[in-house]
């Protein structure tokens, strides 16, 4: 306070006057309720973190973020009715099974997000942990025609193929069995397991991360025992190669579009087409650094 000057001093001694407990409550309950966003968002912008972890850490964050709500300190400070608005608002957010909300609000979860971890070596761990939200049917026919598209006879019959082969990664049998360090744990009761999807903590997702490895031990599997696995280089290759990143990071990416694509010279350039520029950018980017390390982009 002393490198302040006068008008600051008054300020800070005008706010400060005015905390009394109920204030300082508020600001501590405040800052409980903000910390697992901040949590899960210090995660995800960690280098390698695997994708397949991220429908985890939203159920764990959704969890923590309750239990803020429901203490009985919450509607006396914040108002009678405060956790029933919240509830409100964020609830269209928490799309646990990827669905496009009908609301302009865009909500946390997509379905790649949701194979990435069915495609993950490790997730066996969390099966009668975390509740997977919807069809379990219908997320596999949805992934497995993403990946191999068409109606012809033979893609019918090379998507049976990969779902048998998804079976016996799942069930750990067929030639899965004897490739696993850990078996799958004991089924419960379908109430014992909604308690357990309700009791999933973000230290208990950051721990099993750092205890089975980020994205290069989800490769390692694969690549050790089943490199040539048409499950593996048809899906769940091209689904582990992704990465959680930062919201800056995201909008790093993005940033061509408004500077180099989307410019004001070609401003009538549909979404579908401006998709597909940046795309090529993007990877020709990629290529540049894997071909030419030394190159860098001319200064104007």
């Amino acid at each position: 306070m002393d490198s302040r000057n006068a008008e600051d001093k008054r300020k800070y001694n005008d706010f400060l006057s005015r905390c009394i407990q109920k204030r300082w409550e508020r600001i501590e309950l405040g800052r409980d309720f903000t910390h697992p966003f901040k949590h899960v968002h210090s995660l995800l912008k960690t280098s390698s973190y695997p994708l397949s972890a991220y429908i985890l850490l939203i159920q764990a964050m959704q969890n923590e973020i309750n239990a803020v709500i429901r203490r009985p300190v919450f509607r006396r400070l914040m108002g009678r009715n405060a956790d029933r608005e919240i509830v409100n608002m964020l609830t269209v957010r928490f799309n646990m099974r990827g669905e496009i909300t009908e609301s302009r609000k865009v909500g946390l979860v997509d379905p790649l997000q949701i194979w990435c971890y069915l495609c993950d070596p490790d997730a066996h761990e969390w099966r009668f942990k975390f509740k997977l939200e919807g069809s379990l049917k219908i997320h596999l026919t949805n992934m497995f025609e993403h990946f191999i598209p068409g109606d012809d006879a033979s893609a019918v019959k090379e998507r049976a193929e990969v779902l048998k082969e998804w079976q016996e990664f799942y069930t750990h049998g067929g030639k899965y069995r004897h490739v696993f360090d850990k078996p799958i744990p004991e089924p419960v009761s379908e109430e014992d397991h909604e308690e357990n999807n309700k009791s999933i903590k973000i230290k208990d997702v950051q721990e099993w991360v750092e205890r089975t490895g980020g994205m290069e031990r989800r490769f390692e599997f694969f690549n050790c025992y089943f490199p040539t696995s048409k499950f593996f280089r048809k899906v769940a290759e091209p689904l582990l190669s992704m990465k959680c990143v930062g919201s800056m990071d995201a909008e790093r990416a993005a940033k061509p579009l408004k500077h180099d694509i989307i410019t004001q010279e070609r401003n009538r350039l549909g979404n579908d087409k401006a998709e597909v520029l940046l795309r090529v950018q993007t990877n020709l980017k990629y290529l540049s650094k894997i071909h030419h390390p030394d190159w860098e982009k001319p200064k104007e």
